[in-house]
């Protein structure tokens, strides 16, 4: 018998296109899905009831190394207890949940999009879906020990299935797709393939390889039969009744048992009404079953969107069992739940874990209204911030900060304070305020920031933080508290004012004809938007947004209605949507991209004036010319670019010719062409938004005129994108005051250069504290501090930034982050120990700054001289290819800089 599986893994996709995807790994107790076997079976009414459950929390956070691309994971290992992730570049990483740790993997050698994946042993096997005769149909990563002694994972080429047909692009794209495969015996992978029948490939079919002579496994197929599996993807094989389990192939509502020993397999038992109930149904719905190895249970798992919209998965545990006959078999369904996000106390109780021993985390609002109760009749008003979240993943290292700086969560202020004293208090509460803002790249150059500010956006959140806290406390503040409260208040607006003040003349505005742009105002107008601001032009930016008045702190700049957010909420009420909402290839933010396609060629469409007042060239990073990418020869900017015009490229040459043959109607030709298709990428990436709509469900968007602002490293309107409950409106607060006639600008995101220029096509005019050189240094070593206690290495991947930057320009620091030179020296045994005689503290600094100084020269030197280009006449594309360039020459010189600086000091 498989032995039981301790737990079931559930990924989550968080967040998509076009910022960065981020995908949670949940732990889910198969025991939970069962009623208790000393109360025997439940009435049917019970094990039909669906209940709500939420997620648990996970027990680790996976990202893409490009982005919004999407990735494939699959569960291997003899325990089942590793987790394989690849993303769309064939980049490839490994979570084992043993050890909680995470590995590199060779990258596969031809990346996939939606491959078939099936662990075999040890082993992980991807399959092209459909197989390509002249392509790497089939890929395994494997594990060889031929170069070393030591155990390697390696990928190595599988000869592609016997019926696989070069790709033809006017051929039926799923001709050849695999309908349903299983894993028979420990090495036979058997698959489906239509109106082909049924192959197998065996995985221990060894060949004699070059190297040593070392027989290596390599694969090979044989046809089993002409007919097709009784099954729909995935089948499980149920040791202890001897049948294999899965779907039908004709409904997903239907589960069967066959037996394979006759072939063509004959279905033995069939159970029916594994449906979704109305209200969770409104998409196609997708099934799978997992065998959970013991007393023939079984996971149930169903994933679509309910009426609103959102995402829902359906978890169901069933049990299979002889009937009293003793030859049938019957099946037993038990608990159903619903999962929603959040952690699951119901589930948790049936594990006996615990539920209620962690307290409940204080909202700012909770914390000020509990504050300004207390200072009622008090001399005293206490201001408490609110302490690092429990489910913030930097807390500790923020605590840590917090502890070692002396900067409490909880600040009394005597209400007979002078002005200058409430001042100096308000002074560490926007340090504590700074800490608890801080984020992950934040950290990492603290130790050369002191007590900040960290950046324009940790200023601002961390001021209209105490702001906020401020003004809650006033509401209820008697007359002497109210005194030392404004003089508190009067300062944050004083300092709000401040942050940014030198970009106000960064950009010029144009004397140009804009009453294309004033007819969408007033169309947006027309339909229910309220708005502060104008549009206007500015050199080299384009279009952007003024402030036609003066707006405060907290003033709504911008009103957007809900009714005019174009999102799938749209897409769900057209013709394409019932065209393509059963083709499990196609995700909704694809089939938003082909609606808009259309959408902007349809004379009657509502969004005709938002369509003909989009521009006709984004001009991002994906249209570079020869010469522009020509001139990024060498960067890592080069590199992604590339890459993500193949990722495109196949995207189209994948879809829209097959979808223009089938759908001929919705798909005209003369629309979705390549250019098209870029354009309609090139607009989601560049205006597209991440809301919360009324439904709760987190979705991309346009939103029409909000499009027009402009990003800043210093924004006006830095929190939004949640639908206001109450008045059903998309609103755009302001963190920083807007004077009349000045740009307002929106934040787009903590963005590195390369992803402004790569998706918005810009670099921002300002120092971009985002603008990084990561460094992939060897730290296979144990540091220690001198007490034989072993202190690793804090990062696996270090990092660099101009260090025009740093505020410590002297050593130990010498403007480079700390981290990274712990690690150093480290690795060179030469720590910076204060108890050292002072001429070994300089020399164990100069084999550090030496050491950087080799990494980085030859750096620069492959960067070349600045390029010998008159900036004004080349094209605008070249022209931002070479300020790209002039920003990386000018981070990796001042690491140079400070270095050799470094070492002038020392010897002097």
């Amino acid at each position: 018998m498989s032995p039981a599986r301790a737990f079931l893994y559930l990924v989550v996709e968080r967040c998509r296109y076009p910022v960065q995807s981020l995908y949670t790994v949940h732990l889910i107790p198969p025991w939970s899905l069962f009623f208790s076997s000393k109360g025997g079976q439940r009435p049917r009414s019970e094990a039909a009831e669906i209940k709500e459950a939420p997620l648990p929390s996970p027990i680790v956070t996976l990202y893409p190394s490009a982005g919004d691309l999407p990735m494939n994971f699959v569960l291997f290992g003899r325990g089942k207890d590793k987790i394989m992730a690849t993303d769309y570049l064939g980049r490839a990483f490994l979570y084992d949940d043993a050890l909680g740790a995470v590995s590199a993997l060779p990258s596969m050698k031809d990346p996939e999009y939606d491959p078939v994946s099936v662990a075999v042993g040890d082993d992980v096997y991807f399959l092209s879906n459909p197989p390509d005769a002249h392509g790497r149909s089939v890929q395994a990563l494997a594990d060889q020990t031929y170069w070393s002694r030591r155990s390697e994972m390696h990928w190595r080429h599988v000869p592609p299935p016997p019926y696989a047909k070069p790709k033809d692009k006017t051929a039926d794209v799923y001709d050849g797709a695999v309908e349903a495969y299983m894993l028979v015996g420990e090495s036979q992978l058997w698959v489906s393939a239509g109106s082909y029948g049924t192959y197998s490939l065996d995985t221990q079919k060894k060949i004699c390889y070059s190297i040593k002579g070392h027989e290596v496994s390599r694969g090979e197929w044989s046809k089993v039969g002409d007919w097709r599996l009784p099954f729909q993807g995935r089948a499980s094989y149920a040791r202890e009744h001897k049948r294999w389990f899965g779907f039908s192939e004709r409904d997903q509502t239907i589960l069967r048992a066959a037996d394979l020993q006759q072939q063509p397999p004959v279905v033995s038992h069939q159970w029916e009404g594994f449906t979704v109930p109305k209200a969770y149904c409104q998409a196609s719905v997708r099934s799978f079953l997992v065998h959970l190895g013991t007393g023939g249970r079984f996971c149930i798992a169903k994933f679509s969107n309910d009426e609103s919209g959102r995402d829902t998965a359906m978890l169901t545990g069933v049990e299979v069992a002889p009937c009293v006959d003793g030859e049938a078999l019957c099946l037993v369904k038990h608990k159903t739940y619903r999962l929603s996000g959040g952690s699951w106390p119901e589930i948790a109780a049936d594990c006996r874990c615990s539920s209620a021993q962690k307290p409940r985390q204080l909202s700012w609002r909770e914390v000020a209204a509990t504050m300004a109760a207390a200072a009622a009749g008090s001399d005293v008003v206490t201001i408490r911030l609110p302490s690092p979240s429990e489910d913030d993943p930097l807390r500790h290292d923020k605590k840590k900060i917090l502890e070692s700086r002396k900067l409490p969560c909880l600040f009394p202020l005597p209400l007979s304070s002078s002005a200058a004293d409430a001042c100096k208090l308000l002074d560490q509460m926007i340090h504590a305020a700074r800490v608890a803002h801080m984020d992950e790249l934040e950290l990492y150059f603290a130790g050369d920031d002191g007590y900040g500010p960290f950046s324009t956006r940790n200023e601002l959140e961390s001021l209209n933080l105490l702001l906020k806290i401020i003004n809650t406390l006033l509401v209820t503040a008697n007359d002497r508290a109210k005194g030392v409260l404004q003089v508190l208040e009067d300062e944050i607006v004083v300092r709000l004012r401040s942050v940014g003040l030198t970009d106000n003349d960064q950009m010029v505005l144009q004397t140009q004809n804009h009453d294309t742009e004033d007819s969408l105002l007033k169309w947006g107008e027309h339909h229910g938007v309220k708005s502060k601001l104008q549009i206007s032009f500015f050199e080299g930016a384009g279009r952007g947004m003024v402030a036609s008045e003066n707006i405060g702190v907290g003033d709504i700049a911008l009103e957007i209605p809900e009714s005019l957010i174009i999102s799938e909420k749209l897409l769900c009420q057209s013709d394409m949507f019932l065209a393509l909402k059963d083709l499990n290839s196609i995700t909704t933010e694809t089939m938003l991209l082909l609606w808009s396609m259309r959408e902007r060629h349809t004379p009657s469409s509502k969004f005709r004036m938002f369509f003909e007042t989009l521009p006709s060239n984004f001009n991002t990073g994906l249209s570079f010319g020869i010469d522009a990418l020509a001139a990024l020869e060498g960067t890592l900017l080069f590199d992604e670019l590339m890459q993500a015009r193949q990722h495109l490229h196949q995207q189209y040459d994948e879809l829209c010719p097959v979808l223009c043959t089938k759908f001929p109607e919705i798909f005209k030709q003369d629309i979705f062409t390549w250019d098209n298709f870029l354009w309609a990428c090139e607009l989601w990436y560049s205006n597209s938004m991440m809301v919360v709509l009324s439904s709760g469900k987190l979705t991309t968007c346009l939103i029409p005129v909000a499009g027009l602002m402009n990003h800043s490293v210093s924004p006006h309107i830095l929190n939004y994108g949640r639908i206001d409950q109450a008045t059903k409106s998309l609103k755009f607060p302001l963190s920083r005051p807007c004077e009349a006639g000045s740009q307002c600008f929106l934040s787009y995101g903590k963005h590195s250069g390369s992803h402004l220029i790569t998706f918005y096509g810009f670099l921002p005019r300002e120092d971009n504290p985002y603008d990084v050189i990561p460094l992939d240094l060897d730290t296979s070593i144990d540091e220690e501090d001198g007490t034989d206690q072993p202190v690793s290495t804090s990062l696996t991947t270090h990092m660099v930034r101009g260090t025009w930057l740093s505020r410590s320009e002297g050593p130990p620091m010498y403007g480079l982050p700390q981290p990274l030179l712990s690690h150093l020296r480290a690795t060179l045994n030469c720590d910076h120990d204060e108890s050292l005689p002072e001429a070994d503290i300089k020399e164990n600094d100069r084999m550090v700054l030496e050491t950087l100084i080799s990494i980085f020269t030859p750096m620069l030197e492959g960067l070349g001289d600045a390029d010998d280009y008159n900036r004004e006449s080349v094209s605008w594309d070249v022209a931002l290819a070479l300020s790209y360039k002039d920003l990386k020459r000018r981070i990796i010189s001042s690491i140079v800089t400070s270095c050799t600086s470094g070492l002038a000091m020392l010897d002097s």
